[in-house]
């Protein structure tokens, strides 16, 4: 059982781990022996499934005061995972 000094750490690491499936499911696309537009559904089939909601965790998650509350570790694995998204959706 992992120790959580804030509760915006619990919601920001959920979202981080969530982040961090949605980037390991897109690199398997990339991979995936398909034609471009079974790749484009297979995309929005992994948004849609992680992210069913507008106002899912993820949106949460990024709110400027949920984030100020975040302790320093938590803020840089953020950083790290959106990084690594932004550059997964770039390729794909």
């Amino acid at each position: 059982m992992r120790d959580f000094p804030t509760k915006e750490d619990v919601l920001l690491t959920l979202y981080v781990e969530l982040m961090q499936l949605r980037c390991f499911l897109i690199k398997w696309v990339e991979v995936f022996d398909a034609r471009p537009r079974e790749r484009f559904v297979a995309i929005a089939e992994i948004n849609a499934i992680l992210f069913p909601h507008p106002y899912s965790l993820g949106l949460i998650a990024l709110v400027a005061n949920v984030a100020a509350r975040a302790s320093a570790e938590v803020k840089q694995r953020m950083t790290e995972i959106s990084e690594d998204f932004h550059r997964v959706r770039r390729v794909v």
